[in-house]
C-alpha cells in the first residue's frame, strides 16, 4: 500500500525527469552554438612543421 508521501515522491521524480533531460540537451546545444573559447595566439593557429613522411607504402 502506498502512502501519500510515496505518491508525492513518485510524482516529483516523474516531473523532474523530463525537466532534467531538457536541461541536459539545452546545455549541450548552448555549448555547441556559443562563441569559441579557444585561446589561440593573436597571429592565428600555426601549421604543423613536423618531418614529412618518408614511408611511401600505404597501409
Amino acid at each position: 500500500m502506498t502512502t501519500n508521501t510515496d505518491r508525492k515522491g513518485i510524482l516529483s521524480r516523474l516531473w523532474n525527469l523530463p525537466r532534467t533531460t531538457v536541461a541536459y540537451i539545452f546545455d549541450a546545444a548552448l555549448r555547441i552554438f556559443s562563441p569559441n573559447t579557444d585561446d589561440y595566439p593573436k597571429i592565428g593557429a600555426q601549421p604543423y612543421q613536423g618531418d614529412p613522411n618518408t614511408d611511401k607504402q600505404h597501409r
